[in-house]
């Protein structure tokens, strides 16, 4: 077991995360915000994805990193905050564009 020093909380989009109530795209069933946590290397590729930074300084080796996405009870999809917020939104201009004709 690899020892961790530094731990980084990343919200994304907390606002729209937890003051709308959100849909499964698949199923229609509402869906959940859990925390996914992973222990990531900064020399890792998974590195790209990720922000090791920390007010003034920057984190070195193992980062644990942890992020809010959402997840279906019904069909047991998770999907990200961000993936879902283009959903809703393209969603929402296409029925705006509907309304509109």
């Amino acid at each position: 077991m690899r020892c961790v020093l530094n731990y980084k909380w990343t919200f994304k989009r907390i606002i729209f995360s937890y003051f709308k109530k959100h849909l499964c795209p698949n199923c229609k069933e509402r869906l959940k915000v859990i925390w996914i946590n992973r222990v990531i290397n900064k020399k890792s590729p998974d590195a790209r994805n990720h922000d090791f930074s920390s007010f003034n300084s920057y984190f070195f080796g193992d980062v644990k990193f942890f992020w809010n996405e959402f997840k279906c009870k019904k069909c047991g999809k998770i999907i990200s905050a961000e993936d879902l917020y283009n959903i809703e939104k393209e969603n929402n201009d296409q029925y705006n564009r509907d309304e509109l004709y």
